[in-house]
């Protein structure tokens, strides 16, 4: 499917340097305040199929058609009706491309029981996207994954990216496709540091540039952190953001599946994302 590109559309990839970093919750409340403070249409793309937290935090029920249903089409079958169709409006604004309809409760049950009941699509599609290479050049492209974040970049102004927990060389190139990446990071001691950097060498093996990378270190306290010099020095980057700890805001918002920036917009914690909202646009 050949789909003409916008190429001032701000495409932003979020994700972990390690499982459980809360790139999920930073890639939902970006998209939000993205759409709120510039009233540019917006869209949030989960690309995680196994877990598909999204949805649930966004109190989405069922959605007809996600993005695996879309990968799994002929490429023939794919076009931008289609993809559109896909899409579900959020009360914020805000348009949603959900993963799969494997729920975030469902996606920690045992993975036998996943396939069984999606059957071969998910199989396939665990084939071609969760596969670890053998050489860089073995990395599979997904054609129509590629072809879905294309069609939405000629439509919105921002497509969130919110890419899958663990990220694998086999799925890091779909953030060539972005034109910025945010890496999610918790940054509290040498071993967290050595995550973020086979993350960054990762990335940058895609091609994508030095500048286009931010990192947000979340659940910043004065407690858990190293010296933000010493972080900045040992990945060569600035931290973009500093995203404060706040449990009880967090985990209302996924409880409720009411974002933060909407349902507690004068909290530290959101009033930090829509910050980095700003100064991503």
């Amino acid at each position: 499917m050949a789909v003409p590109t916008d190429r001032n559309a701000n495409a932003i990839a979020v994700c972990g340097s390690a499982s459980c970093a809360g790139q999920t919750t930073i890639a939902i409340n970006l998209a939000l305040a993205l759409h709120q403070s510039t009233g540019a249409p917006t869209a949030l793309v989960d690309l995680d199929i196994v877990s598909g937290a999204c949805s649930n935090r966004l109190a989405i029920a069922s959605p007809v058609q996600t993005l695996a249903d879309l990968a799994a089409l002929d490429p023939s079958a794919l076009d931008g009706e289609t993809i559109d169709a896909a899409m579900i409006p959020h009360a914020s604004g805000v348009q949603m491309l959900c993963a799969s309809k494997v729920t975030e409760a469902e996606s920690s049950t045992d993975e036998t029981n996943i396939i069984g009941r999606f059957g071969g699509t998910f199989q396939r599609l665990k084939d071609t996207i969760v596969q670890k290479p053998s050489t860089p050049h073995d990395i599979p492209r997904i054609p129509n994954v590629a072809a879905v974040i294309d069609h939405l970049k000629s439509k919105y102004q921002y497509v969130v990216l919110d890419m899958p927990s663990g990220l694998l060389a086999s799925e890091a190139h779909v953030m060539a496709q972005a034109s910025t990446v945010l890496i999610v990071a918790n940054l509290y001691d040498v071993s967290s540091i050595n995550d973020t950097r086979k993350l960054l060498a990762m990335i940058q093996a895609q091609g994508i540039k030095h500048e286009s990378i931010k990192i947000a270190l979340n659940r910043a306290t004065r407690q858990n952190r190293l010296p933000l010099t010493e972080i900045e020095s040992a990945l060569g980057l600035k931290i973009a953001a500093q995203i404060p700890n706040d449990p009880t805001v967090v985990n209302a918002a996924i409880k409720d599946g009411a974002p933060f920036v909407l349902s507690k917009p004068d909290s530290a914690i959101a009033q930090t994302i829509i910050q980095l909202a700003k100064s991503l646009r």
